[in-house]
């Protein structure tokens, strides 16, 4: 009870009810004049209801002069709309009134879009120079027989992923930051979009990976967390085409830090086994296991 009475002489200091009455009678709606107090819309139309004012009485206007030479200019209703400052809902209520229409535009150059599909512009961008609806310049591509883009992006995106392959198999392994930095530098990509590609070898069997140091790969293995950390392989993505050269790599890397731990070398080498057990996929670590 007390938050409310609270929350409503907060709102009275808020919202003048003079300058409610000035907002709505120049036509702003209930949002611009909730932005104006820096309040929600609901509670505008609250004080529009409590002082009797009609949102009617508020609707904004629309110069007939400026929406004729904008219909001239080919614009849409909703473009108009953008362009004053206005729902599209009243543009078209003024059309109607003013019984206008939107003037038809003529064929498409079609040369001028060939060349500007050529030199690779967007259709939203062909659009704005042509002066018709990205739609429109789609369907012309299909009825021209112009090759699609998507398939130019398809043979890129093949070449990225025998990149990726090529580049792990050289090594025999990997970290995943290593790969992901190559690529984005020699292709100028996002890493987010390596990261997918590598997914897609992953789920194809191509390449193999193997995170390092998750806290539900590791388990309770307190031993092969500390090892990881000291090796710098904590939290790692290794990627990975030779199972030999990795399961080597790994059992020396880890081995050689079981000297900075306290516990005995003969048992710290018994936690790391039980906890790469759970780390690792099985055909990797029985590889690891014996050569540790």
């Amino acid at each position: 009870m007390l938050s409310a009475i609270i929350y409503r002489e907060n709102m009275k200091r808020k919202v003048d009810p003079d300058k409610l009455r000035e907002l709505t009678a120049k036509g702003y709606s209930g949002r611009q004049i909730a932005e104006v107090f820096g309040v929600h819309p609901t509670a505008i139309y609250h004080w529009r209801r409590r002082l009797g004012l009609s949102r009617k009485k508020g609707r904004g206007k629309v110069d007939p002069e400026k929406l004729r030479e904008l219909l001239e200019k080919g614009y849409g209703g909703r473009r108009i709309a953008r362009a004053l400052g206005v729902h599209h809902t009243l543009v078209y209520y003024y059309m109607r009134k003013l019984g206008l229409k939107r003037k038809k535009k003529g064929k498409v150059d079609v040369e001028k879009f060939k060349e500007l599909y050529r030199k690779g512009l967007t259709y939203r961008e062909m659009a704005e120079i042509l002066g018709c609806h990205p739609m429109t310049l789609v369907l012309l591509r299909e009825k021209l027989g112009l090759p699609s883009r998507r398939r130019g992006m398809a043979l890129r995106g093949e070449r990225i992923r025998e990149d990726i392959v090529e580049y792990v198999r050289r090594r025999g392994f990997c970290l995943k930051e290593e790969v992901v930095k190559y690529i984005a530098e020699k292709y100028g990509v996002k890493g987010y979009r390596v990261n997918s590609y590598i997914l897609q070898l992953w789920r194809s069997g191509r390449i193999g990976k193997v995170r390092m140091g998750s806290n539900w790969r590791c388990g309770s293995s307190k031993i092969l967390k500390r090892a990881l950390r000291y090796s710098g392989l904590q939290r790692k993505t290794i990627l990975y085409t030779d199972e030999g050269r990795l399961a080597e790599f790994l059992a020396a890397k880890l081995v050689s830090q079981l000297r900075r731990l306290p516990t005995p070398t003969t048992y710290a080498r018994i936690g790391l086994k039980l906890g790469l057990k759970n780390a690792l996929p099985r055909h990797l670590y029985e590889k690891v296991a014996v050569l540790i």
